[in-house]
């Protein structure tokens, strides 16, 4: 990592790009000086790493951008890309050396700027930004509902991108490691930068994370980071990097598969590291920059989100966009799912308003009603993990919707399941007589009788409530 004085700059930017010829062009534009504001040519540069792509990556890709660009190529690479990442760095001239692993990300206008303007706010500092998907929520819930990269694109259109950078908060989703990341922990950044001597320090990437794509060697990485005495955090505020959908290992598989693949890599991390995976904690941490209009619902749920979890206030987390309206959903197995979703996103329960809204995508792929709000409460958090009394009202109000949809067998088996968790809970046995007896109502016999016989009196012996 040796650096020549005479021809150091503020700050290298590696992008480490694999089979992404789509992507990468998008990628670079929005590192180049003129998207980037407020810096220069000569405050940056970016190196490109071509980590063995099936149709190698040419130089003719900088064509028009404004900036210093190079290009490296590895011919023989191997599947993990941390290999990759350390030949950047190698090469990098910067007192600041940022990374981002995945080269289809778009980054935001004063990425750059920010990150140079971090560098300064400690006496040695480390700058991360949060990360976000294209699309309206986590990009592998978002492809079993059907969405592709033509939905991408025309959704990039829509917003006149890159014209306006930041509008990109407009059409995206923050994803799993990131969440509420301004006020908790975050798992990894993809786009975050270190002084060189902290790079040295920590030996690069740590290339025994070999898994194809790298398994959490990001997320390692910043983790050592954290843990090296001295250095302050920097959290951009309004600046991220925003992933473009195209096949990749972690991002664009289904839930089963990330699952197992998650999996297989805590493994390999507590079996190099002998300690369980979990956020680090950055020391010293300051959010900084301006908060774009667009994100300002993103950071209200989050500012809201982290202030019930903290117990500074007991008020419903309710998110900060218009909830969809399910009586204007003409498929009614979608507005039965959406009337679900909306009524757990008022209690602030983002999981459950999470599965129930995107239930309502798979019936209804078409509809942008749910945007907003899976966009707001898109949760990467399990089911299993909930608590006993929401679990137990996931399971009633996931029977709920499965009755109305004439799915009785699928609501019989959700109100049993309650009936195992909390043995005599009564609307788990209203639930299950319902079901099993289908018809009118008690109270609506009664009012059909008293329309039909108008007695004048009537005795009933037991009443609703037994009194």
């Amino acid at each position: 990592m040796a650096q020549d004085a005479e021809s150091a700059i503020p700050l290298s930017i590696v992008v480490v790009a694999y089979n992404i010829e789509r992507e990468l062009p998008r990628t670079l534009r929005s590192l180049a000086v003129g998207y980037q504001r407020h810096v220069g040519v000569d405050d940056y540069e970016v190196i490109v790493v071509d980590n063995g792509s099936e149709t190698p990556i040419d130089e003719s890709v900088f064509a028009g951008l404004n900036g210093q660009f190079r290009l490296l190529r590895i011919d023989d690479a191997p599947p993990s890309p941390a290999h990759a990442v350390n030949r950047g760095i190698a090469e990098a001239r910067g007192e600041m050396i940022a990374v981002m692993l995945d080269g289809a990300r778009l980054v935001t206008p004063r990425f750059v700027h920010f990150t140079l303007v971090g560098s300064r706010a400690h006496p040695n500092s480390a700058v991360a930004t949060l990360g976000w998907y294209l699309g309206y929520d986590h990009q592998r819930h978002a492809l079993l509902a059907g969405w592709t990269k033509a939905d991408e694109d025309r959704l990039l259109e829509s917003i006149d991108w890159p014209n306006d950078g930041y509008r990109l908060f407009e059409i995206a989703t923050m994803d799993e490691s990131s969440t509420c990341g301004w006020f908790q922990r975050i798992f990894e950044s993809n786009g975050f930068a270190l002084p060189r001597h902290c790079w040295k320090e920590l030996g690069g990437f740590d290339e025994r994370f070999d898994a194809p794509g790298g398994g959490i060697v990001n997320h390692d990485t910043l983790r050592r980071a954290a843990e090296l005495d001295g250095l302050g955090w920097v959290i951009l505020i309004g600046e991220a990097t925003f992933h473009q959908l195209h096949g990749g290992i972690a991002t664009n598989v289904s839930p089963t598969q990330i699952e197992e693949s998650i999996g297989v890599w805590k493994s390999q991390y507590e079996a190099l590291r002998d300690q369980p995976v979990e956020p680090p904690v950055l020391a010293d941490r300051v959010l900084l920059g301006t908060l774009p209009n667009a994100a300002r619902p993103h950071f209200a749920h989050a500012l809201n989100a982290i202030l019930h979890v903290e117990r500074f206030t007991d008020a419903t987390v309710r998110p900060a966009v218009p909830l969809p309206d399910p009586a204007k959903e003409a498929d009614p197995v979608a507005a039965a799912w959406m009337a679900a979703a909306v009524e757990a996103a008022k209690s602030g329960f983002d999981i459950e308003a999470s599965f129930f809204a995107r239930a309502a995508r798979g019936a209804a792929p078409e509809t942008e009603q749910l945007d907003a709000l899976l966009a707001c409460v898109a949760s990467g958090g399990s089911l299993e993990d909930l608590p006993f009394d929401r679990r137990v009202q996931f399971l009633l109000d996931l029977g709920g919707v499965c009755e109305t949809i004439d799915e009785r067998e699928a609501a019989e088996a959700h109100f049993q399941d309650v009936l195992v968790l909390e043995p005599g809970n009564t609307d788990a046995y209203l639930g299950l007589s319902r079901v099993r007896m289908p018809g009118p109502s008690r109270d609506e016999v009664l009012a059909r009788v008293h329309e039909l016989v108008e007695p004048a009196t009537y005795l009933e012996i037991g009443v609703e409530y037994g009194m």
